[in-house]
């Protein structure tokens, strides 16, 4: 079970970390939109996120305890930044997967809260390589990700 929290972890984070490197620009707007954070902060920001949470996949290959601690304390700080801004009623987009659209509600914390539950899988698991738990692994992050996808598809036919 570990293993395939490990992976999915995996799978989440590089996901997460590519896609605001791919569209950098994009996830910078999102930063800046952010009235207590800096310009000049939000660029640092822009790509100290995008390359921590690749480097956070690559690690949980390695070292999937420690690194598990790692991602948990990540989705703690990501969630506290979006329970920030919608306790102050701001609406902006998280660009947790680099979707433009994704404006944040609770959804993004309910999917942290997910997240949260897999880090401590892995934190706390025995790892062992095995094919089986890898491909099922990557196979729920993907279904994970699609049903993402599909959240923000019909919170965008809604408008």
């Amino acid at each position: 079970m570990a293993t395939a929290a490990q992976w999915f972890l995996v799978v989440i984070f590089a996901w997460a970390g590519g896609s605001k490197l791919l569209d950098r620009p994009g996830f910078l707007r999102k930063l800046v939109s952010l009235p207590w954070l800096s310009v000049a902060r939000a660029r640092t920001l822009a790509w100290m996120v995008p390359v921590s949470e690749l480097g956070l996949a690559a690690g949980l290959l390695v070292a999937p305890r420690w690194f598990g601690g790692v991602a948990a304390a990540m989705l703690l700080l990501f969630s506290a930044i979006v329970a920030r801004e919608l306790l102050a009623g701001r609406d902006f987009t998280c660009g947790c997967f680099g979707a433009d659209t994704q404006s944040a509600t609770w959804v993004p914390l309910l999917r942290n809260s997910v997240l949260l539950a897999v880090a401590a899988v892995a934190i706390m698991g025995q790892v062992e390589v095995a094919v089986q738990a890898v491909m099922v692994g990557i196979g729920c992050a993907l279904a994970f990700l699609l049903v993402d996808a599909g959240i923000d598809t019909m919170r965008l036919a809604r408008r």
